[in-house]
Order: C-alpha cells, then structure tokens, then sequence
C-alpha cells in the first residue's frame, strides 16, 4: 500500500507546483490592471489605466505610443508646457506652479503664468516650431505636455533619452466639445487631484447639457457658416466638426452638417456664397476687430446678407495686450461657455443680459 501511495503524492505535488509556478511567471509578465479609466465618457485619442502598484500606464491611441509614470512620480511636478489648453486644465486644479518653463510665451494668457515668467520662476525655451533643448536638459524638467509635430522625432528621442517623458495632450482632435473638457481628468490622475478634477468636468457637462435644452426653447434655427479664406481655399468645418457639433447643440442650421468628415472642408469663394449669401450668422472669422478689416482683407466679403447686417462674429472678445487670446486656452476646457456664447448670438431671446466670453461682433 505505501508503495504505490509515494508516488501518486510526488505526483500530485509536483503538478501542483507546476501550476503556481505557471501562475507566478503569469502574475509577472502580465501586470492586473486596477483601473481602466472606465469613467471616461466621451474622449477618444488618450486612455489611461492604474497597475497594481499604483503606476499609470498611458496611451496615445492613433500615435501608438504608451507611457508609463511610476507611483513615484506622482504628483508631477517641473513640467514644460508647449500648447496653451495643458495651462487651462492645470490652472483650473490650482497647478500652475508646477509649470517650470513655456514654449511661445507670447500666446499665453494666463496672467498668474505670465507673471513667473517675469520674474524669472519659468524658463521660455523656444517656440512651438523650434525647442532649445540644451536649456531644457540643463534644467529640472521631467515632462514635457505637447501635442505631437512629427519634425520634432530627434527632439523627443533626446528628451526621452534623458529620462525626460512626454505627454501628448491632443485635445484638437477631440470633434466632441465635451470631450475637450474631459481631458482634465487625465491632469487629474497625474497631479493626484482626481476629485477636484472630476467635480470641475461634471460643472462643465451639466452647464453644456442644460444649455443645449435652453437652446431649444427657440423655435427658431438660424442658419450659419463660419471661418474665412485663407489664400484661394475657404476651409469650412465639415458636418462631424467641432465646430459642427457646436453649432448643432445650439439649435442652428449649419449650412454643412449634412458632410459626413471631421476636418474641413476645401472650398472656393463660389462655393461659399453660392449656399451662405442669405446666411444668419457669419461665426469664427479670425480675430478681426472691425468688420472694415474683414472688408480690407478680402473685398468680396461685403457681399454676404451677415456682413451687410453686421451678425459677424470673430474670436476676438478675450483678449491680452499681446493677442493672446483666452478662447484657446481657457475656452478649450470650458466649452459650455463657448456654446453660450453662440446661443446668446443666434437665440438672444433665450438668454439675456449676459456678456459674451469669447466672441465679439463686428461693427
């Protein structure tokens, strides 16, 4: 009897053994992932996720790129911000002091940022077409935010071989307005401000939300177009914009909605005119002051309906001495107040006595 008992023992243990140790060599070659930001509700480029040990793991879906933060690292702190949104979403968690240096200072708005730059608390390193890498290796930069150009391949390889990490924040292409918003909750994570970040979206969400039913109050759709020609080509967002989506949610008649991209489209001035010469609304032409200007640019302009009734609007409202303006930077998260700016252009009924933000009409 204990002949035959050993054996089937040795057996048994040995295939038990066998199978935690397959189990152990799984655990360490595939981490658990704790959290896959299953919370985000409308962004498509970014993702992120929490391991086990608390890193984050980051994805950059259409530049198939991943990086991971260590827990260690958190919250981040000596960061270069090349693009003006990462300073909106970074001033509303109260980070601004985390920026140690700027790419292009003079499209900058935030005035607490500008008044460091002064006072020599942030480095300007160079431009958006053009970094000066040996003053960002020289100093205490550790993450770079920066949407991604492809002519700057040796400047991210130089950076990263320096253990330096960059984080490609690409709200632009983001056709959701709420998208755009919803960023914050990556700089969230990041700066371990997670509530903070998730209260400051969901006041955006719901204030955009209660707009687009505010909007709808008005029988009335107005029609609009928007942008103007650069050159011979007029580049007119397409009905999956945006822009677009903007419009749609503030109960108008875009004259191009039917269009089924997300970029723009290539038109000539016939074009244009041909379907907006009656049009309601001219939306989003530049940062044009005065519509004389509009008319010194491009003389054929003083044709259309909207430019002889002057419902021109450009994105000039909010703006620094230096142009620099507030749409780009703060407008990019705080998209409910950009749809109020065109429900109180297209719907003035609807909400009264209140400023606008962003647009200015043209007189």
């Amino acid at each position: 009897m204990y002949k035959n008992y050993f054996p089937t023992a040795k057996k048994t243990f040995f295939i038990f053994y066998v199978i935690c140790l397959v189990l152990f060599q799984n655990s360490c070659n595939q981490e658990v992932i704790t959290n896959n930001n299953t919370d985000l509700k409308y962004v498509k480029t970014i993702s992120w996720s929490k391991t086990l040990t608390k890193d984050i793991e980051i994805s950059f879906h259409e530049l198939h790129k991943t990086i991971r933060i260590s827990h260690d690292e958190l919250p981040l702190k000596n960061c270069l911000v090349v693009n003006t949104p990462s300073i909106a979403y970074l001033n509303e968690l109260d980070e601004i002091n985390s920026i140690k240096a700027v790419c292009s200072p003079n499209y900058i708005y935030n005035t607490e940022l500008l008044t460091l730059l002064k006072k020599g608390k942030v480095m300007d390193v160079g431009n958006d077409s053009q970094w000066n890498i040996e003053k960002i290796l020289s100093s205490n930069i550790q993450y770079v935010f920066t949407s991604y150009n492809p002519t700057f391949q040796n400047y991210y390889k130089t950076l990263e071989n320096k253990g330096i990490k960059i984080i490609y924040i690409e709200e632009f292409k983001e056709n959701v307005p709420l998208a755009r918003a919803e960023i914050i909750k990556l700089f969230g994570v990041l700066f371990q401000k997670e509530s903070l970040a998730n209260n400051k979206f969901e006041e955006v969400e719901k204030r955009y939300n209660e707009l687009k039913e505010i909007a709808k109050l008005d029988s009335n759709k107005p029609s609009v177009f928007s942008k103007i020609m650069y050159s011979d080509v007029w580049y007119m967002p397409e009905g999956k914009s945006f822009a677009a989506q903007l419009y749609k949610d503030a109960n108008t008649n875009y004259y191009w909605s039917s269009t089924e991209g997300n970029q723009s489209l290539l038109l000539s001035f016939e074009d244009v005119y041909s379907k907006a010469k009656n049009a309601d609304y001219w939306l989003e032409v530049g940062d044009f002051q005065h519509k004389e200007e509009l008319k010194t640019y491009n003389s054929y302009y003083q044709y259309f309906s909207a430019y002889k009734k002057g419902t021109i609007y450009s994105l000039s409202q909010d703006m620094n001495s230096v142009k620099a303006n507030n749409y780009y930077e703060r407008g990019v998260f705080r998209v409910d107040e950009v749809l109020q700016d065109i429900i109180i252009i297209t719907h003035p009924n609807v909400i009264k006595n209140t400023k606008l933000k962003y647009y200015k009409q043209l007189l």
